[in-house]
Formats: structure tokens, sequence, C-alpha cells
């Protein structure tokens, strides 16, 4: 190499570091210059939801909410909310509708487990307890709005709460049956949420069904856009 060519040589190696240099420092600068990126999201928590029919056949406003964890049974005709716990059913929702004949066919179906459930609660727990098996949903009302497959799922254990003589087959009775015979052939539709009130040590049947100290029921009708709400609380005795 001669003399002369030692410094292109020179100036060469001198460039063509810069060059690379400034490559690396482009590379290590440009993801800076990006636009940031959003910052992950977590993933939504999963919900139970239900679609607008669903929703319109079974809830008004939407499903009951519960303290407790709770299995929810869907049937032909009504909704439960079932509590593993308390062995009970701690809200049912259900939609009544104005209907041709009021004339229930004669009483089908008998009490039976509701294999879904953990519990497994059978109608023997109740032998000899002083309660009786008292429907959520109700049979009548329900053979006479969605037909005899329905009613038959009221008879799951799944939709029994423990009541007294007194209120069963009295007060509960005759407001069951102004429900189906009065309130939904006079407004055409109506909505029921209803289900048992506890105590905060309740007492409990042999397989530790819990005993409630009331019962409360809802019954909505929607005139113009707007709710109208009948509600009771009914002590046991």
């Amino acid at each position: 190499m001669t003399s002369e060519q030692k410094p292109k040589v020179l100036i060469g190696i001198v460039l063509a570091l810069v060059i690379v240099g400034v490559i690396a420092l482009a590379v290590l600068l440009l993801p800076s210059c990006r636009s940031p990126k959003p910052p992950v999201q977590p993933p939504p928590p999963v919900t139970q939801t239900t679609s607008s029919t669903v929703a319109g056949k079974y809830y008004y406003a939407g499903m009951p909410r519960s303290t407790h964890a709770i299995r929810v049974l869907t049937n032909i005709a009504y909704v439960t909310g079932y509590d593993e716990t308390r062995h009970d059913p701690v809200w049912t929702c259900f939609r009544l509708f104005k209907v041709d004949n009021l004339k229930p066919p004669k009483r089908i179906g008998s009490f039976k487990v509701d294999s879904r459930t953990q519990s497994q609660i059978s109608p023997k727990v109740y032998a000899h307890s002083g309660y009786q098996l008292g429907h959520s949903a109700p049979d009548k009302a329900i053979v006479l709005c969605y037909g005899a497959a329905a009613v038959a799922e009221t008879y799951w254990m799944s939709n029994v709460l423990p009541e007294t003589p007194e209120l069963n087959a009295h007060v509960w009775m005759m407001l069951e049956k102004k429900e189906i015979e009065q309130y939904s052939q006079r407004f055409e539709e109506t909505w029921t949420i209803t289900g048992p009130i506890f105590d905060e040590n309740p007492k409990t049947l042999a397989g530790g069904v819990q005993i409630p100290r009331a019962l409360y029921r809802i019954i909505i009708d929607e005139e113009r856009g707007k709710p109208r709400v009948l509600a009771f609380v009914i002590p046991q005795q």
C-alpha cells in the first residue's frame, strides 16, 4: 500500500464505523419513536348473560343478585338461583300472562331430586318435620301458561322451600291463585321474583335444608314503560 492510499483507507474505515454506529443508534431509538402500544388489558371477568328474549321471559330488569354463591338453574317456565349451602332456592323468577282457560288439569307430577344440584335433597327430608314442600314457581300458574312439560319441572326439589301449613296451604296459596287468576289476566302479563328470608342462624331440616323465617314475593307489571310493583314479606306463622 502506498503512502497515498493509506489516508483513503483510514477515511473509509472511519466512515464505515460511523455508518455502523448510526445504524445501531437508530435501531435503539426506533422503538421509543414509535407510537406507544396500549397497555395490555386483562380479559373481562366471565359473567352469565342472557339474551333479551330469555331475559324478557323470566326476569324483569335482569337477574337477581345474591350474597351467596348460587347455581342458576334454567327451566322451561322459570329460573331459580339455588344456594348449595342453604339447600334452598334463594330466588325464583318467572313470567305469567293472560290465558284463555283458567281451569288447570288435575295435579300432575311428584316431588323428585334435582340431579343438577350438588346437595341432592330428597323429599324424604320433609317427612314428620312439620313443614310442607312449598313451590317457589307455582305449579297451577305454570301449567296454565306453559303446559305439562313445564309444570313437571316445578316438582324438582330445587324449586321447594320448607313452609308451615299455615303459610303454604292458606296465605301463600291464596296469593298464587290471585296472581294467575286476577293480576296476570287483568294486566295481561306479570313478572314475579320470590324467595326466602333467613335468620342469622336458621333452623334446619334433617337433610340440612335451612328453614326461612319468612318468604318474600314481588309482583311486577309494566304500564307505558314504567313498572308497578306489589311486594310482600310473609312470615311462616
